[in-house]
């Protein structure tokens, strides 16, 4: 599409997309004007994305009636970039087709977890731009829509992470570490997909060595066909995630008898997770967030760590932990994201009993299931979730593939493959690193005062300030550092 500057009667320039105006031909800055004073935000909102402004006659406009809020620009055409003319310089941050990555990408890089965002859309460009506008519009509204559940489950949940991530800690009694392999990896969820591929895994693992890195959910599964994972990864900070390790412990007994271990495989955890007593023996590999306040305490407490993305759910950090702990090809089994008629998961599976024990004969157990997988179909999260993987293995389809005998229900993009192959020998290898602290088991307060000790002396306290005002009240800009302190004293004092 060819782009024309043309001066309006006022004496701005205006531009023209093709034959359509992007701004007024009478008065351009006017009508950004008057259309800012038309949009009714909050003030306490972090950033405006702004979608196809044209010359961006609405960004100085916007920063004054919102001068705290950050505004990013995302063009429809890469044009504007030679555009002298255009107000680009005054946004925080500015996306063109020919970046070099996506807008998702983008996005992640320039917002900070938990921010309140708004779209604003120039209408005028819906028009010039067509289909390029509308998918530029459907990737930034797949974004806001994680977001704004992540912010959901942060609010509901955050002092409960706080809650484990000390208790973890304190528990912990053998950190783990890895050198990184070259050997296939399998990844396993516990959809129901898991059940067919068992014996191609079964098959797998005796013509090669297979690192095997297993959701805590579909763990039990595994074990009852006699398939033990090389790490299982535990994520989930709710009371009912507990129940899939305890599942583990309990279908481990026969590999672990008259043996000093309570697992024959490592966990790989993510410091929030809700975790069972029984955990704290088994070597652990600690996975950070990524936050300021995480890495700090690690640090403190000579822990090492691997320091992944919060991703919402677990088939997300499962993926990572893969493409981290070896460099050969990713198979995927059981991340089904549907379920097969009603059934939703793999069988066995450690949330069964809750179903189980509601049957009666007014409630019988394929009402329940059925009842189950109605649920779980129209689950909104199921969506968002679905989308951000569409991406992601649009990304990676060179090196993951699907180990089974049917096409990926949601993905199609992904290839399949009912034999895994070997280009390299060299297994991941695990090791556990001896905690420096002379006591295995410490307080929690003592953690807690660590964290507090840090706040008050970081050079950086305005992002440990946000990122813990955020855990307590959902709100990032909510709580002063003394309102933090005597939050953190009252959930654990």
């Amino acid at each position: 599409m060819t782009h024309r500057l043309v001066q309006s009667r006022s004496g701005h320039p205006t531009i023209l997309a093709g034959d359509i105006y992007l701004h007024s031909r009478y008065d351009p800055k006017a009508e950004a004007s008057r259309f800012v004073q038309s949009l009714e935000f909050s003030n306490s909102c972090d950033f405006f994305l702004i979608l196809e402004p044209g010359l961006g006659y609405c960004i100085p406009e916007l920063k004054k009636a919102y001068p705290k809020t950050r505004m990013l620009v995302l063009h429809a055409s890469r044009d504007f970039k030679d555009i002298p003319e255009t107000h680009d310089s005054q946004a925080h941050g500015v996306w063109y087709p020919d970046l070099g990555i996506d807008v998702i990408h983008f996005l992640e890089n320039e917002i900070p977890e938990g921010s309140l965002c708004q779209l604003i859309e120039w209408k005028p460009s819906i028009g010039a731009y067509g289909q390029t506008y509308q998918s530029i519009r459907t990737e930034i509204k797949q974004f806001l829509e994680r977001e704004a559940a992540n912010i959901r489950t942060t609010a509901g949940f955050g002092k409960r992470w706080l809650k484990n991530v000390f208790k973890n800690l304190a528990l912990l009694q053998n950190p783990l570490y890895f050198e990184r392999g070259q050997i296939p990896v399998l990844v396993t969820g516990a959809g129901p997909s898991l059940e067919d591929a068992i014996p191609l895994i079964h098959r797998a693992l005796q013509q090669g060595p297979l690192c095997i890195v297993a959701a805590s959910s579909s763990v039990p599964a595994l074990l009852a066909h006699q398939i033990v994972p090389s790490i299982s990864v535990a994520t989930d900070g709710g009371t009912w995630a507990a129940f899939h390790l305890i599942d583990q412990f309990r279908r481990a007994v026969p590999l672990v008898a008259n043996k000093p271990i309570s697992l024959p495989f490592p966990l790989a955890v993510t410091l929030n997770a809700k975790l069972c007593s029984q955990a704290a023996q088994v070597p652990q590999l600690l996975i950070s967030d990524g936050s300021l306040w995480q890495a700090r305490l690690l640090q403190k407490l000579s822990l090492p760590f691997i320091q992944l993305p919060q991703r919402g759910t677990v088939s997300a950090t499962i993926l990572d932990v893969a493409m981290l702990i070896s460099t050969g090809p990713v198979y995927i089994t059981g991340m089904d994201m549907a379920h097969r008629d009603i059934q939703t998961h793999a069988r066995p599976y450690g949330l069964d009993f809750y179903i189980d024990e509601r049957a009666c004969r007014f409630t019988p157990l394929y009402s329940l299931a059925c009842k189950r997988s109605l649920m779980d179909a129209n689950h909104g999260a199921l969506s968002i979730y679905a989308a951000w993987f569409d991406r992601y293995f649009q990304e990676h389809r060179e090196r993951i593939s699907v180990l089974g005998t049917r096409q990926h229900p949601k993905f199609p993009m992904l290839p399949v493959s009912q034999e895994i192959h070997w280009d390299s020998y060299k297994e991941p290898s695990f090791y556990i690193l001896p905690r420096k602290n002379d006591r295995v088991h410490q307080y929690i307060q003592e953690y807690v005062a660590l964290l507090i000790d840090e706040l008050q002396t970081t050079t950086e306290q305005k992002q440990m300030q946000e990122e813990l005002s955020y855990l307590l009240s959902g709100r990032k800009q909510a709580l002063a550092v003394p309102e933090i302190i005597k939050g953190l004293r009252d959930l654990f004092y």
